[in-house]
């Protein structure tokens, strides 16, 4: 019998500079490294745009970002920590100052051992992992046509 893995809902934000660069993070969890998109796990009674706002507040020290309307979202099986979690994201995209991005004033930053500015066509042919697969993708149809009118599964 398989066992349903337990619910862990998360907001994600792809943060876009004035150069259409995406600000990745380099993650080590329990040694497992990766590149994301700032985010994390909703509180409890919290909406997926205050946990996408306070997420990006305590990795990167950025207050009072403005949001696009929910991009895409994702599920996804997979461990958080040690534990087997089914993720469901949604992700929203701002725009700031590349300048004004610096984890160094986050008050929150976990496993996060570097920040990076990456164009979609490096994302697209990185050798690391890149999370959520098809960012690449999401961000070049954003910057062609805007937000969806319902977001993307990835």
């Amino acid at each position: 019998m398989t066992t349903t893995p337990e619910l862990r809902r998360a907001a994600r934000v792809i943060v876009l500079d004035e150069a259409d660069r995406v600000l990745l993070l380099r993650i080590d969890d329990h040694g497992r490294v990766f590149w994301a998109t700032p985010g994390g796990a909703l509180e409890e009674g919290e909406s997926e745009e205050a946990a996408a706002r306070r997420e990006v507040a305590e990795e990167l020290g950025l207050d009072g970002i403005a949001l696009s309307p929910p991009l895409a979202r994702r599920t996804k099986d997979h461990q958080v920590g040690t534990t087997q979690r089914r993720q469901v994201e949604t992700y929203y995209l701002t725009r700031v100052n590349a300048a004004s991005a610096d984890i160094a004033t986050g008050t929150q930053t976990d496993n996060i051992q570097a920040r990076r500015w990456w164009h979609s066509a490096d994302i697209a042919v990185s050798a690391e992992p890149v999370y959520p697969l098809g960012l690449a993708d999401l961000v070049q149809t954003y910057l062609r046509k805007g937000a969806p009118t319902s977001p993307m599964q990835l």
